[in-house]
Protein backbone atom coordinates (compact mmCIF):
# COMPACT_ATOMS: atom_id res chain seq x y z
CA UNK A 1 0.00 0.00 0.00
CA UNK A 2 2.80 2.42 0.90
CA UNK A 3 4.63 1.59 -2.33
CA UNK A 4 1.51 2.24 -4.41
CA UNK A 5 1.06 5.66 -2.81
CA UNK A 6 4.73 6.57 -3.38
CA UNK A 7 4.48 5.47 -7.02
CA UNK A 8 1.50 7.81 -7.49
CA UNK A 9 2.62 11.41 -6.78
CA UNK A 10 -0.93 12.72 -7.12
CA UNK A 11 -1.99 10.32 -4.36
CA UNK A 12 0.65 11.71 -2.00
CA UNK A 13 -0.50 15.28 -2.65
CA UNK A 14 -4.18 14.35 -2.42
CA UNK A 15 -3.72 12.57 0.89
CA UNK A 16 -1.60 15.46 2.17
CA UNK A 17 -4.34 17.98 1.45
CA UNK A 18 -6.96 15.71 2.99
CA UNK A 19 -4.83 15.33 6.13
CA UNK A 20 -4.42 19.05 6.81
CA UNK A 21 -7.68 20.61 5.59
CA UNK A 22 -10.17 18.86 7.86
CA UNK A 23 -11.31 21.41 10.42
CA UNK A 24 -13.36 18.90 12.39
CA UNK A 25 -11.26 15.96 13.48
CA UNK A 26 -11.74 13.28 16.12
CA UNK A 27 -8.49 11.69 17.18
CA UNK A 28 -8.04 8.16 15.83
CA UNK A 29 -4.71 6.35 16.12
CA UNK A 30 -5.16 4.75 12.69
CA UNK A 31 -5.78 8.08 10.97
CA UNK A 32 -2.87 9.55 12.92
CA UNK A 33 -0.59 6.80 11.59
CA UNK A 34 -1.69 7.41 8.00
CA UNK A 35 -1.17 11.17 8.32
CA UNK A 36 2.30 10.71 9.83
CA UNK A 37 3.21 8.31 7.00
CA UNK A 38 2.15 10.84 4.34
CA UNK A 39 4.01 13.69 6.05
CA UNK A 40 7.10 11.49 6.48
CA UNK A 41 7.12 10.52 2.81
CA UNK A 42 7.08 14.21 1.85
CA UNK A 43 9.97 14.93 4.22
CA UNK A 44 11.81 11.99 2.65
CA UNK A 45 11.39 13.69 -0.73
CA UNK A 46 13.03 16.78 0.70
CA UNK A 47 15.94 14.67 1.95
CA UNK A 48 16.42 13.10 -1.48
CA UNK A 49 15.39 9.59 -0.45
CA UNK A 50 15.29 6.92 -3.13
CA UNK A 51 12.14 4.86 -3.64
CA UNK A 52 13.19 1.97 -1.39
CA UNK A 53 14.07 4.37 1.42
CA UNK A 54 10.74 6.14 1.04
CA UNK A 55 8.87 2.84 1.23
CA UNK A 56 10.76 1.82 4.38
CA UNK A 57 10.14 5.23 5.94
CA UNK A 58 6.45 5.12 5.05
CA UNK A 59 6.01 1.67 6.59
CA UNK A 60 7.80 2.68 9.78
CA UNK A 61 5.74 5.87 10.03
CA UNK A 62 2.49 3.99 9.47
CA UNK A 63 3.09 1.74 12.49
CA UNK A 64 5.21 4.07 14.64
CA UNK A 65 2.61 4.17 17.42
CA UNK A 66 1.70 0.48 17.35
CA UNK A 67 2.81 0.17 20.96
CA UNK A 68 -0.06 2.45 22.00
CA UNK A 69 -2.39 -0.53 21.60
CA UNK A 70 -1.09 -1.73 24.97
CA UNK A 71 -2.08 1.53 26.68
CA UNK A 72 -5.64 1.67 28.11
CA UNK A 73 -8.05 3.83 26.08
CA UNK A 74 -8.97 5.85 29.14
CA UNK A 75 -5.34 6.99 29.38
CA UNK A 76 -4.83 7.61 25.65
CA UNK A 77 -8.06 9.62 25.34
CA UNK A 78 -7.95 11.39 28.69
CA UNK A 79 -9.03 15.04 28.40
CA UNK A 80 -7.38 16.29 31.56
CA UNK A 81 -3.75 16.38 32.64
CA UNK A 82 -2.13 12.95 32.89
CA UNK A 83 -0.97 11.78 36.27
CA UNK A 84 2.71 10.92 36.70
CA UNK A 85 1.79 7.23 36.57
CA UNK A 86 -0.26 7.66 33.38
CA UNK A 87 2.50 9.65 31.68
CA UNK A 88 5.05 7.01 32.67
CA UNK A 89 2.82 4.40 31.04
CA UNK A 90 2.51 6.46 27.84
CA UNK A 91 6.30 6.70 27.70
CA UNK A 92 6.51 2.91 27.50
CA UNK A 93 4.76 2.72 24.13
CA UNK A 94 7.97 2.84 22.03
CA UNK A 95 9.32 -0.21 23.88
CA UNK A 96 5.95 -1.95 23.54
CA UNK A 97 6.13 -1.23 19.79
CA UNK A 98 9.64 -2.65 19.56
CA UNK A 99 8.50 -5.90 21.17
CA UNK A 100 5.38 -6.18 18.98
CA UNK A 101 7.30 -5.68 15.73
CA UNK A 102 10.18 -7.96 16.68
CA UNK A 103 7.91 -10.73 17.98
CA UNK A 104 5.67 -10.51 14.91
CA UNK A 105 8.22 -10.12 12.11
CA UNK A 106 11.47 -11.51 13.51
CA UNK A 107 15.12 -10.47 13.18
CA UNK A 108 14.77 -9.58 9.49
CA UNK A 109 12.79 -6.52 10.55
CA UNK A 110 14.82 -5.59 13.59
CA UNK A 111 15.61 -2.26 11.85
CA UNK A 112 11.87 -1.52 11.79
CA UNK A 113 11.50 -2.41 15.47
CA UNK A 114 14.40 -0.09 16.29
CA UNK A 115 12.88 2.81 14.34
CA UNK A 116 9.56 2.30 16.15
CA UNK A 117 11.39 2.26 19.50
CA UNK A 118 13.26 5.51 18.72
CA UNK A 119 10.56 7.79 17.33
CA UNK A 120 10.30 9.68 20.62
CA UNK A 121 14.07 10.19 20.96
CA UNK A 122 15.42 13.69 20.29
CA UNK A 123 18.68 15.00 18.87
CA UNK A 124 20.00 16.47 22.10
CA UNK A 125 19.00 13.53 24.30
CA UNK A 126 15.71 15.07 25.51
CA UNK A 127 13.57 12.17 24.33
CA UNK A 128 12.60 8.75 25.64
CA UNK A 129 12.77 5.85 26.42
CA UNK A 130 16.59 5.74 26.32
CA UNK A 131 17.69 9.37 25.96
CA UNK A 132 19.58 8.65 22.73
CA UNK A 133 21.43 11.48 20.96
CA UNK A 134 22.54 12.43 17.44
CA UNK A 135 23.80 9.50 15.39
CA UNK A 136 22.50 7.03 17.96
CA UNK A 137 19.04 7.71 16.54
CA UNK A 138 18.01 6.20 13.19
CA UNK A 139 17.28 8.95 10.67
CA UNK A 140 13.86 7.44 9.90
CA UNK A 141 13.01 7.83 13.61
CA UNK A 142 14.08 11.49 13.48
CA UNK A 143 11.83 12.11 10.45
CA UNK A 144 8.90 10.36 12.11
CA UNK A 145 9.57 12.30 15.31
CA UNK A 146 9.28 15.72 13.70
CA UNK A 147 6.22 14.91 11.56
CA UNK A 148 4.57 13.24 14.55
CA UNK A 149 4.80 16.59 16.35
CA UNK A 150 3.53 18.42 13.23
CA UNK A 151 0.58 16.05 12.88
CA UNK A 152 -0.30 16.34 16.56
CA UNK A 153 -0.20 20.14 16.46
CA UNK A 154 -2.22 20.41 13.24
CA UNK A 155 -5.13 18.37 14.64
CA UNK A 156 -7.19 18.89 17.79
CA UNK A 157 -6.62 16.89 20.92
CA UNK A 158 -8.97 16.44 23.89
CA UNK A 159 -7.16 19.20 25.83
CA UNK A 160 -6.65 21.80 23.04
CA UNK A 161 -7.70 23.11 19.64
CA UNK A 162 -5.72 22.45 16.47
CA UNK A 163 -3.09 24.74 14.98
CA UNK A 164 -3.20 25.78 11.34
CA UNK A 165 -0.22 24.47 9.28
CA UNK A 166 1.47 27.88 9.49
CA UNK A 167 1.08 27.95 13.26
CA UNK A 168 2.19 24.33 13.69
CA UNK A 169 5.34 24.95 11.65
CA UNK A 170 6.11 28.10 13.65
CA UNK A 171 5.72 26.25 16.96
CA UNK A 172 8.15 23.54 15.84
CA UNK A 173 10.73 26.00 14.51
CA UNK A 174 10.55 28.16 17.65
CA UNK A 175 10.75 25.27 20.10
CA UNK A 176 12.98 22.79 18.26
CA UNK A 177 16.37 24.00 19.50
CA UNK A 178 18.61 20.94 19.66
CA UNK A 179 15.60 18.62 19.27
CA UNK A 180 15.74 18.00 15.51
CA UNK A 181 18.60 18.33 12.97
CA UNK A 182 18.56 21.52 10.92
CA UNK A 183 18.22 19.57 7.68
CA UNK A 184 14.92 18.17 8.97
CA UNK A 185 13.72 21.65 9.91
CA UNK A 186 14.59 22.81 6.40
CA UNK A 187 12.78 19.84 4.83
CA UNK A 188 9.75 20.56 7.02
CA UNK A 189 9.64 24.16 5.80
CA UNK A 190 9.99 23.23 2.14
CA UNK A 191 7.94 20.03 1.87
CA UNK A 192 5.26 20.57 4.52
CA UNK A 193 4.74 24.12 3.43
CA UNK A 194 3.75 26.72 6.00
CA UNK A 195 1.08 27.71 3.50
CA UNK A 196 0.07 24.64 1.46
CA UNK A 197 -1.70 24.87 -1.89
CA UNK A 198 -5.39 25.78 -1.45
CA UNK A 199 -4.86 27.21 2.04
CA UNK A 200 -6.29 30.65 2.78
CA UNK A 201 -4.04 33.45 3.99
CA UNK A 202 -4.30 37.02 5.25
CA UNK A 203 -1.81 39.64 4.02
CA UNK A 204 -0.46 42.63 5.89
CA UNK A 205 -2.81 44.76 3.76
CA UNK A 206 -5.74 42.83 5.36
CA UNK A 207 -6.56 41.36 1.94
CA UNK A 208 -7.32 37.61 1.81
CA UNK A 209 -6.17 35.14 -0.80
CA UNK A 210 -5.72 31.46 -1.59
CA UNK A 211 -2.33 29.83 -2.16
CA UNK A 212 -2.12 28.50 -5.72
CA UNK A 213 1.60 27.73 -5.88
CA UNK A 214 4.20 27.12 -3.19
CA UNK A 215 7.75 28.41 -3.29
CA UNK A 216 10.33 25.98 -1.92
CA UNK A 217 13.09 28.55 -2.24
CA UNK A 218 11.09 30.99 -0.10
CA UNK A 219 8.33 29.06 1.75
CA UNK A 220 6.86 32.17 3.36
CA UNK A 221 6.28 33.86 -0.01
CA UNK A 222 4.03 31.64 -2.18
CA UNK A 223 1.90 32.64 -5.17
CA UNK A 224 -1.53 33.92 -4.11
CA UNK A 225 -4.86 34.26 -5.90
CA UNK A 226 -6.45 37.30 -4.29
CA UNK A 227 -10.07 36.73 -3.19
CA UNK A 228 -11.01 39.66 -0.94
CA UNK A 229 -9.71 43.21 -0.73
CA UNK A 230 -8.56 44.95 2.47
CA UNK A 231 -12.18 45.85 3.31
CA UNK A 232 -13.36 42.24 3.02
CA UNK A 233 -15.08 42.82 -0.32
CA UNK A 234 -14.98 39.84 -2.69
CA UNK A 235 -12.99 40.51 -5.88
CA UNK A 236 -14.81 39.99 -9.16
CA UNK A 237 -11.73 39.74 -11.39
CA UNK A 238 -8.98 37.15 -11.03
CA UNK A 239 -5.78 38.57 -9.58
CA UNK A 240 -2.57 36.59 -9.02
CA UNK A 241 0.19 37.94 -6.80
CA UNK A 242 3.69 36.46 -6.57
CA UNK A 243 4.79 37.48 -3.10
CA UNK A 244 8.42 36.89 -4.03
CA UNK A 245 8.09 39.78 -6.49
CA UNK A 246 6.17 42.09 -4.13
CA UNK A 247 8.40 42.77 -1.08
CA UNK A 248 5.91 45.18 0.51
CA UNK A 249 3.30 42.43 0.84
CA UNK A 250 3.64 39.47 3.18
CA UNK A 251 1.45 36.92 4.96
CA UNK A 252 0.45 37.68 8.53
CA UNK A 253 -1.97 34.82 9.20
CA UNK A 254 -3.84 31.86 7.73
CA UNK A 255 -7.48 30.87 8.09
CA UNK A 256 -10.05 28.16 7.50
CA UNK A 257 -12.42 28.35 4.53
CA UNK A 258 -15.33 28.43 6.96
CA UNK A 259 -14.00 31.69 8.39
CA UNK A 260 -13.88 33.61 5.10
CA UNK A 261 -15.99 36.81 4.90
CA UNK A 262 -19.62 36.22 3.93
Amino acid sequence: MVAEVIDTPSAVEGLYRKAIYRKEFKYDSRVHGINVAIFAIKIGEGLGYKRDQSVELGIAALIHDIGMCKIPDEVVNKEGVLTNEEYALIKKHPQFGYEIVLNSLGEKYKWLAEVVSQEQEREGGQGYPRGLQGNEIHEYAKVIGIVDVYEALSHPRPQRKRFLPYEATKVIVNSSKNMFPQKLIKALLTKLSCFPISSYVVLNSKAIGRVVETNEASPLRPVIEMLYDSMGKKLTEKKIVKLQDTPLLYITDSMFEEDLPR
